[in-house]
């Protein structure tokens, strides 16, 4: 892509543009908010204005045009998530970013330095989103004494600019560079928890070389601005009085700064894609949904496919929603289930329309089958949402109205995670099944930290693949078995006709929060009308999650299911939701649970191989089963209303 990247002279950012040639991406323009006339450093939360009087030789450095714009650096909108709003800084960046649109149409992407700051994060992708642009933000959430590191091994030349901490001295430290601080910054950090790259705004820099630069900037004159003489942490910056350039002899060259990826050693197979015929047994529309507290479920299917199914499944659950006081802005999690993965992107811009962009519910996507459905999980209880849309080297990102996970009550629920390499978004080539399992699940931990919870208190793990054999199948289950060999979620495998950007696996999973109390876990192996049950749960404070797997024919697994379940009539008076999974009749399955529990049942067919259960205490680990059972249930003491 063709970059411009937001530059501030200090590390971060440049390190940031480096990061985008070393991916490939192409840097054809800088932007630069400078502080009013007469004003050196503006109390910006956004931007760093300190060192503007260099910004200009930037140019020249890298040989690439700067746009500049005045910024009075006003905040008018502090809430976490951002929303427009004039008079704020922000759309202070979001003018500049539209002349540099105009003036230079070909950018497509935006580079920022952001490392730890949501509130700049998420303000940067707003402006990006608003604009048609992609958020590249390839230090974010990288490990801070890792990064200044890296920073110096590829030749960043920084100095020090300002200082605002204790332990550093402006007459000490302005002017020193990184690499000469590194030792000091460590030792602040154990002592004080000084933030070694000073994410914090314990300290600022500015950029002298770089391997991008085809001049390199020298000093010639510069004042010591004290701002605070703070007995403790005194305040104060360097302004540059005057400078001069100097060629550099060697020409510049693509920077050797990527990541080393994976081994992807196993190798890549054909998929396994026949296609379920059942169109003609998917009704014109059938819709239900169910309340219970602060928490409700609406699912919609129709035998419509593409733009015009999720168009009607998606007003359907609209309209009910608002039927009982609640809308898509409450939405937590939803499930699509499309027939045609190849017209996923039609589909999507479709379901865009129906989501908010600010704090919107996660996802997971599928290909299975006839038809379309959708099923949407919603609370009035207070959610914490991830939303990162920016490109980085964390994890890969949600750009759309669709987030990473969302955190209700004690559950975090994580989105659907695919193997994508989280630099460049994509799956890298010749990647098998093994290989993929290990990327994805290398993603779902990335993203469970960030979400306040870990792969080590997941409950429960749907782990949706596309393969072409039995003994591909078995081995990824041995590969998730591994992974969570001492601590093991509710984990089961379901075959289905596709999945997002043509992957083989794809995980869907929730997790217990940190600091709750851990789940209680209970597993039941039984015989009921000759057919054997295998039935795991976790149980927190509000909610229950069961797994129910059943061997046998078709109409005696149902007829276990209905039994089992019956026995267990004081949970099933508050069931949330019923997820069913079949090779066999998955319409006759739905029909005949919802007929018999009396509670809507969301049946998803699978791709002709029966779904597999893994649990410890199975022979082997793992058995397949006919049909498969996720049911969510409300706890009776919790509280709350819709």
């Amino acid at each position: 892509m063709k970059v411009v990247a937001l530059v501030s002279g200090g590390k971060d950012s440049c390190y940031a543009a480096m990061k985008c040639v070393a991916y490939g991406h192409e840097l054809v323009a800088l932007a630069n908010l400078k502080p009013v006339s007469n004003v050196d450093e503006a109390d910006s939360y956004m931007y760093q204005t300190v060192g503007h009087e260099v910004i200009e030789a930037y140019s020249k450095c890298l040989g690439v045009p700067l746009v500049r714009l005045e910024t009075k650096a006003k905040l008018a909108n502090s809430d976490m998530a951002y929303e427009p709003t004039p008079g704020d800084e922000v759309e202070d960046l979001y003018q500049l970013l539209s002349i540099v649109k105009s003036q230079y149409p070909e950018v497509q992407a935006v580079s920022s330095g952001a490392v730890l700051s949501n509130y700049q994060r998420l303000r940067v992708e707003n402006v990006c989103s608003r604009l048609g642009l992609t958020s590249f933000g390839y230090l974010w959430k990288r490990d801070q004494q890792a990064l200044l590191r890296e920073m110096i091994d590829q030749q960043v030349n920084a100095i020090l600019i300002k200082v605002a901490a204790i332990g550093l001295d402006p007459n000490r430290h302005l002017k020193q560079s990184i690499k000469a601080m590194e030792p000091h910054l460590i030792l602040l950090e154990k002592k004080y928890g000084v933030s070694v790259c000073g994410e914090g705004g314990e300290f600022e820099t500015l950029v002298l070389d770089c391997p991008l630069f085809k001049q390199r900037i020298e000093i010639d004159t510069s004042t010591v601005v004290s701002v605070n003489e703070d007995k403790y942490a005194p305040v104060g910056y360097l302004k540059v009085n005057s400078f001069h350039l100097v060629d550099k002899e060697a020409s510049r060259e693509s920077v050797p700064i990527l990541k080393p990826q994976r081994s992807f050693g196993d190798a890549q197979e054909d998929s396994h894609s026949e296609r379920s015929s059942i169109t003609s047994l998917i009704s014109e529309m059938s819709l239900s949904s169910i309340v219970k507290g602060e928490f409700a479920f609406f699912s919609a299917e129709c035998k419509e496919e593409g733009t015009l199914g999720m168009r009607k499944a998606m007003k359907a659950i609209e309209e009910r929603m608002a039927a009982v006081g609640s809308n898509f802005t409450h939405a937590y999690y939803i499930h699509l289930y499309i027939s045609d993965m190849s017209k996923f992107g039609m589909i999507n811009k479709e379901y865009c329309g129906f989501l908010p962009a600010k704090e919107p519910a996660a996802r997971a996507c599928i290909e299975c089958g006839a038809g379309t459905r959708v099923d949407v999980a919603v609370t009035s209880g207070r959610r914490e949402t991830l939303h990162v849309q920016s490109i980085s080297e964390w994890a890969p990102p949600c750009i759309g109205p669709y987030a990473q996970s969302n955190g209700v009550s004690e559950v975090v629920h994580l989105a659907g995670v695919i193997p994508l390499f989280p630099p460049t978004a994509d799956i890298p080539s010749g990647m098998g099944p093994i290989d993929q399992t290990r990327l994805t699940v290398s993603n779902l931990e990335s993203v469970a930290i960030e979400s306040k919870t870990s792969i080590d208190l997941l409950i429960q793990v749907t782990a949706y693949t596309r393969l072409a054999s039995n003994e591909s199948c078995q081995a990824v289950a041995k590969e998730l078995a591994r992974t969570w060999h001492n601590n093991m979620p509710m984990i089961s495998l379901v075959e289905v006709t596709g999945l997002p950007r043509s992957a083989l696996i794809e995980l869907c999973c929730d997790g217990t929060r940190l600091g709750e109390e851990k789940a209680r876990c209970s597993f039941m192996e039984d015989a009921f009308f000759g057919c054997k049950l295998f039935c795991s749960k976790r149980t927190l404070a509000k909610r229950s999650f069961w797994q129910i797997g059943v061997e046998g024919g078709v109409t005696d697994a149902l007829a276990a299911v209905v039994e089992y379940l019956k026995s267990e009539a004081q949970a099933m008076g508050s069931v949330l939701s019923v997820r069913l999974f079949s090779s066999v009749d998955p319409v006759l399955c739905k029909n005949s649970l919802s007929e018999e529990l009396k509670v809507p049942v969301v049946s998803i067919p699978t791709n002709g191989r029966d779904p597999i259960v893994l649990h410890p205490e199975l022979a082997g680990g793992l058995v397949a089963v006919h049909l498969l059972l996720h049911l969510q249930i409300l706890i009776e003491s919790s509280t709350g209303k819709l």
